[in-house]
């Protein structure tokens, strides 16, 4: 059985054109793009979200493998940038991470 490549992602938060935080990382063979929900940060104070997002990125780097792996990361070419792939993560997908 041939083994997938392993995503990592990166530290670095931005805030994209919907509001929502992401992240960006690869798998050695594509760029992968993480959204952030703005479920996983409901009850954090809006200056307190980017630190409590950093804090969380072990788990957010787990639930991004999971549903990669699950074959739930889509095809994506915004204007002006290569393509990518983009998986997005709510706060249900960080419960088992």
């Amino acid at each position: 059985m041939k083994r997938a490549k392993q995503i990592w992602v990166g530290k670095d938060l931005r805030v994209n054109d919907r509001g929502h935080f992401e992240l960006t990382g690869d798998s050695g063979m594509e760029r992968i793009v993480v959204e952030l929900d703005s479920t996983i940060t409901l009850d954090v104070p809006p200056d307190s979200r980017e630190s409590v997002l950093l804090e969380m990125h072990g788990r957010i780097q787990g639930a991004a493998r999971r549903k990669h792996a699950a074959g739930e990361a889509y095809p994506v070419h915004p204007p002006g940038d290569l393509p990518h792939s983009l998986i997005a993560l709510t706060n249900l997908d960080l419960l088992d991470a």
